[in-house]
């Protein structure tokens, strides 16, 4: 089972982080995900630790083909690493793009990803999908 890395900094507004390959530290993803509110659902990103990611497919998400599901993710679930720019876009999920920076989001300047449609699709051939893969988070 491949095995990726997410290192994680937090903030006050969000949590940035990166995601790559064990065995390939060239390709890295920036990744953005809800501040840490100790796990609270829809509101939190959820907690440091490695888990078992497999493909999910669903009605919400079937124009983007490249989501997974995190499974075994206490007190929580249906945590998915899916298309997003925004953590207003995310309810606990994890969103890759290709580079990290600002949007506006209602008038507002956000930390943001850009791309994350581009980046998923580079995220599934880094994967072998359908295989499923071992995440590692930590900070």
């Amino acid at each position: 089972m491949k095995q990726f890395n997410l290192k994680r900094t937090y903030f006050k507004d969000a949590t940035l982080g990166h995601l790559w390959e064990e065995d390939d530290e060239k390709a890295v993803w920036p990744t953005i995900e809800l501040p840490w509110l100790d796990n609270e659902t829809n509101v939190s990103c959820i907690p440091e630790g490695t888990y078992v990611v497999k493909p999910w497919e669903s009605e919400k998400f079937k124009k983007y083909p490249n989501v997974w599901l995190v499974e075994g993710v206490l007190n929580r679930e249906q945590i998915l690493i899916h298309v997003a720019n925004l953590t207003s876009e995310l309810k606990g999920c994890i969103a890759p793009g290709l580079a990290s920076g600002y949007m506006l989001d209602n008038g507002v300047n956000v930390k943001a990803v850009t791309n994350s449609t581009l980046a998923m699709r580079e995220i599934k051939k880094a994967t072998t999908y359908p295989e499923p893969f071992e995440l590692k988070i930590w900070s």
